[in-house]
């Protein structure tokens, strides 16, 4: 599905993802936000929860629970530290089941919906997630 919502192009699709081969194979589905917006300017980047103690992503040294927290990663690190100011890593904190990956212009927020499954995202959580992506575009809009 696709359209404009306050200005901004935007996609919302399920994608399945796949790990692993036999019985320790994992699939699951998430329900995707896909933004395009001229008032996006992000410098590559993917955060999500952090699993296990990966010593991997960029630490955020103001703020060294959020890096235990989350898995923030990207090339360009010191324009990702500027980015992740403290009104971006509360909103995180606070929303720690959402993945996010920026670069340009393009914001794609999404929700996994279970573990091991074959089951599609519930319908009914696409205006919840559609709710917390807009307010998290805000948070990235430039100007």
């Amino acid at each position: 599905m696709q359209g404009q919502i306050e200005g901004h192009s935007i996609w919302l699709f399920d994608y399945l993802s796949s790990h692993g081969v036999g019985k320790g194979s994992r699939s699951s589905w998430s329900l995707v936000l896909y933004f395009r917006s001229k008032k996006l300017s992000l410098p590559r980047f993917s955060l999500r929860a952090r699993c296990g103690a990966s010593k991997r992503g960029i630490v955020l040294e103001s703020n060294p629970k959020f890096s235990e927290k989350h898995l923030l990663e990207g090339d360009e690190e010191a324009l990702i530290r500027q980015l992740f100011d403290q009104t971006k890593r509360a909103f995180f904190d606070t929303h720690a089941d959402l993945k996010v990956e920026g670069d340009g212009e393009r914001l794609i927020v999404y929700r996994i919906s279970g573990g091991n499954t074959w089951r599609r995202a519930d319908p009914e959580t696409i205006p919840r997630l559609l709710d917390e992506a807009l307010e998290m575009l805000s948070l990235f809009q430039s100007g």
